[in-house]
């Protein structure tokens, strides 16, 4: 996703900003819609320990945090940033 790659800066310093949550929202919604099982994950979702942590980095330790059913759906998740999980 291009548009996140050039507002990740703004959006790690202001994360309440709604107009560009609502950007993000949009690309992920459909895939909770396509799969609801996918909403299991967010209880194992945390937030980055570190603010310099890499997104990468952070859905490989939400992936890893979750039971196997769950992870290829974070891996999804993560397609739509272009970045591994």
């Amino acid at each position: 996703m291009v548009w996140f790659r050039a507002n990740q800066p703004a959006l790690r310093q202001d994360s309440s900003s709604r107009d560009r949550n609502t950007i993000v929202v949009a690309q992920l919604l459909p895939i909770f819609e396509k799969e609801p099982r996918g909403w299991g994950a967010l209880t194992f979702f945390s937030r980055p320990a570190h603010p310099s942590q890499s997104l990468s980095q952070h859905f490989i330790k939400w992936r890893s945090g979750c039971p196997r059913e769950l992870q290829p759906f974070i891996t999804k998740l993560a397609a739509v940033f272009e970045v591994k999980a």
